[in-house]
């Protein structure tokens, strides 16, 4: 995949999580794991090619873009933008014309039942609870993501992401020092590009 060019949309993922400084472990965990799987990660945080864009208009485009959706609950005390992208990413579902009706998401939270005081209308559709942990979030990715392809082969199993992640994060600091950067200032947008070629290389 060329790092320069945007994906196709049925490989596109977005993702509506908390962007907490608590939370930047778990969301390089879940890009690593969607990149693992054959993916590409997208979300708000990805520098704005367009500045004039207010962000519901950011979020609204990205939504457009990607056929899956991972939506995480786990911090909603704190982040009530969350349910609301849920909200715009079914509702694209519902009404939307051609592709959008194919869309399909699942949601996360931290701890078993939490989400259900915030999203009681979601009965019916169950979460998914990570515990907060990256490993967990890896297993939790890779399994929903190997049951929307037919090509079970191309995905490998969590063990094997989560082995490769440890790897990666070995090799994150020179990675960032040849190019005069900080691992704990990397956006998004430079934790998906120094990630993309690692996996394509070691996948």
């Amino acid at each position: 995949m060329n790092t320069g060019t945007l994906p196709i949309y049925n490989k596109s993922v977005f993702i509506n999580c908390p962007f907490d400084s608590s939370f930047t472990e778990n969301l390089r965990a879940m890009s690593f794991a969607i990149l693992a799987c054959g993916f590409y990660p997208r979300c708000a945080l990805e520098a704005n090619i367009n500045a004039s864009h207010v962000r519901l208009t950011k979020i609204l485009s990205l939504i457009s873009e990607c056929q899956f959706g991972i939506h995480d609950m786990s911090l909603i005390d704190v982040r009530f933008n969350m349910p609301l992208e849920l909200g715009l990413f079914i509702g694209c579902k519902e009404f939307g014309v051609g592709h959008h009706q194919d869309k399909r998401f699942i949601f996360f939270e931290g701890v078993p039942y939490s989400s259900k005081k915030f999203l009681s209308d979601l009965s019916g559709i169950d979460p998914v609870a990570h515990e907060n942990r990256p490993d967990k979030i890896i297993e939790c990715v890779r399994g929903w993501l190997a049951e929307q392809i037919d090509d079970l082969e191309s995905i490998p199993h969590s063990s094997f992401v989560k082995a490769q992640f440890k790897e990666f994060k070995k090799a994150l600091p020179e990675l960032c020092q040849e190019r005069r950067w900080k691992v704990k200032e990397l956006t998004f947008t430079e934790f998906r590009y120094l990630c993309l070629p690692w996996v394509e290389f070691n996948f």
